[in-house]
């Protein structure tokens, strides 16, 4: 069995009480395993005699589905506590399901508003192959049978997948360029499907991929890092933000302290979360002091804490805001001379929120061809053909290779949250400088919840480098495609993940710890 989980090994204790040998992947703040984590986990195993491997991924319903494990079944289980409709809420995942195991069973009798039947149903309409069983809370009670016979896929899902991306790579390899055509993904988790698939090998020697600006940890300015730090440090704030942001350095002088790790350590109340809810929980449990909630991010996790704001806040809470939107760095490459780029893959949660249509000035105004993208080789290798039969044949058009999730107009309810309490400003990017109406901040509405209002300015006008990349870091190129993340001149060097210079090596969004994390180990020019 392995086991993946945030933190802690109690799960795989608990199997390995019951004679089961077990691995415990710990993932700290990434929601989901990933191949190259399960292929180090099986290194770390005696595999002799194992007829079966069970894989137990991060507990969410959203990032699991997307990437693929080497598995060769998929079961999902769905608690009767929590309500019939899940199916319908998270249908990718469902979608991706070979069996639908539901839990607690033993429960039913007690439960008015769970219909095995309707969840069957919503599975169903999902068009999934899904077969469902049905397990007690109770270990030493019997399952209860299921009033369907045993439904297994003619072709088990892991070969199809694998067909579909050899079609793709046919249809790709065919087309057959006499140059070099590139590509640029504006996504972390593109990148790193691209790369933990190994799909660069598998494609053709004229194509190249390059990843693109997709990591909002990698622009968050420098300046908001260093104000998160001192809010923490100075006003004695219970500082909270997404685990990745703990470990992002600033520019001070050597032996100061220069991540909000650091300044943990050195007795700040800092805190990693995975969700605005967490933020929200944490005011709520300390209503006597100030808590600020540091929040960067692209669309998809501005979302949420837009969310939060229009459902309301506790007192005690302040947002320190580095929403940041996707499509004004690539309207700014376009708009260069040199956007050194011949086609766009757009990022496919963006598109799931803001809606596929916000991409459509690339082909429009640029004459570019572009096509939205999930995260399965198989989706990715879709986007990479239709662009190049695109480039091939004239046509211009915006493909959408992840209907199943961008859907036009994207997340309604998202993008109304967004609007009610967020305005669209002009915003720095670490290392790039300011691109017009690229950036998010709170509305007047919500100043009493804005800590760039409610707390000190801690800027210091002394300090050297303020706003810009640390010495010798050129993650600033890495993130605008201009060079590959082995071409910055410390990558592997004096910047490793274990420690980091630049952002594009700390976050797991960031393409410089993906390629490490990709086995990319020496610099292009070793």
């Amino acid at each position: 069995m392995i086991e993946g989980d945030l933190e802690t090994e109690n799960d795989a204790e608990r199997i390995r009480a019951l004679g089961v040998t077990a691995h415990q992947i710990v993932t700290g703040t990434a929601c989901h395993l990933d191949a190259h984590l399960v292929h180090d986990a099986l290194h770390h195993m005696n595999l002799d005699g194992v007829d079966i491997l069970f894989i137990e991924n991060v507990g969410n319903l959203v990032c699991p589905a997307s990437f693929d494990l080497g598995q060769h079944l998929n079961v999902t289980l769905l608690s009767v506590t929590e309500g019939d409709d899940k199916p319908a809420k998270y249908p990718v995942m469902f979608r991706a399901a070979d069996a639908m195991l539901l839990t607690k069973t033993d429960l039913l009798a007690v439960l008015d508003d769970f219909d095995p039947d309707q969840a069957e149903a919503h599975v169903a309409r999902l068009a999934a192959r899904a077969a469902r069983r049905a397990a007690c809370a109770g270990g030493d009670r019997p399952v209860a049978p299921s009033r369907h016979p045993e439904r297994r896929p003619d072709i088990p899902q892991r070969q199809r997948m694998m067909h579909d991306a050899r079609a793709w790579l046919e249809k790709i390899h065919a087309l057959d360029f006499d140059r070099t055509v590139k590509i640029m993904n504006v996504c972390g988790g593109h990148e790193r499907s691209i790369t933990h698939a190994g799909l660069r090998g598998a494609l053709p020697a004229w194509l190249e991929l390059v990843p693109g600006p997709g990591c909002p940890v990698c622009v968050c300015p420098e300046e908001d890092v260093y104000q998160a730090m001192q809010l923490a440090l100075k006003d004695r704030v219970i500082l909270v933000a997404y685990g990745d942001m703990l470990r992002v350095p600033v520019n001070v002088k050597k032996g100061e302290i220069r991540t909000l790790a650091e300044a943990q350590a050195a007795g700040a109340d800092v805190r990693p979360i995975a969700s605005p809810l967490d933020a929200r929980r944490i005011a709520l449990e300390n209503p006597g002091r100030a808590v600020v909630f540091f929040a960067a991010g692209f669309e998809t996790t501005t979302a949420p804490t837009a969310a939060i704001l229009a459902e309301g806040l506790p007192d005690n809470l302040s947002i320190l805001l580095s929403g940041r939107l996707t499509w004004p760095a690539v309207a700014m490459l376009l708009d260069s001379e040199s956007p050194g780029f011949d086609a766009l893959v757009a990022p496919g949660h963006v598109s799931a929120v803001m809606g596929p249509e916000e991409w459509n000035f690339v082909v429009e105004q640029h004459d570019i061809p572009a096509a939205v993208a999930g995260f399965t080789p198989e989706s990715l290798l879709a986007s990479f053909y239709s662009v190049l039969r695109q480039l091939k044949s004239g046509e211009r058009f915006l493909d959408n290779c992840y209907r199943e999730v961008a859907h036009p107009g994207g997340n309604a309810t998202a993008r109304r949250m967004l609007a009610a309490t967020l305005d669209v400003v002009d915003a720095n990017w670490r290392g790039i400088g300011t691109i017009p109406h690229s950036g998010y901040a709170l509305k007047t509405a919500c100043a009493a919840h804005d800590a760039r209002l409610q707390f000190p300015d801690h800027t210091d006008p002394a300090r050297r480098r303020a706003g810009e990349m640390p010495p010798g870091c050129d993650c600033a190129k890495v993130v605008l495609g201009k060079i590959y993340p082995n071409q910055c001149r410390i990558y592997g060097r004096a910047c490793t993940p274990r420690n980091p210079v630049g952002p594009c090596m700390v976050s797991d969004e960031g393409a410089c710890r993906i390629w490490w994390a990709g086995g990319v180990r020496v610099t292009a020019d070793a």
